[in-house]
């Protein structure tokens, strides 16, 4: 990525996967909205602090969040 455009397309990419990651948290969170006494919003946490894949996830978005700033 030394040119130009290669370091352009690097920070598009690493802030799609960052606005992913926003817009995903976002519509998580909006589930407290849902009328069900907070059961999916409950189901949802749960799931974000049970998968196995957790932390290898956090560290490939503060990966790309590192890598975009430096772009």
């Amino acid at each position: 990525m030394a040119s130009s455009i290669g370091k352009k397309v690097g920070m598009a990419l690493t802030g799609l996967v960052v606005y992913g990651f926003l817009v995903g948290h976002l519509v998580g969170n909006f589930l407290l909205f849902k009328d069900d006494g907070g059961g999916q919003f409950n189901a949802y946490s749960t799931f974000l602090t049970e998968h196995p894949l957790l932390v290898p996830i956090e560290l490939g978005l503060l990966a790309a969040f590192l890598l975009h700033i430096y772009l």
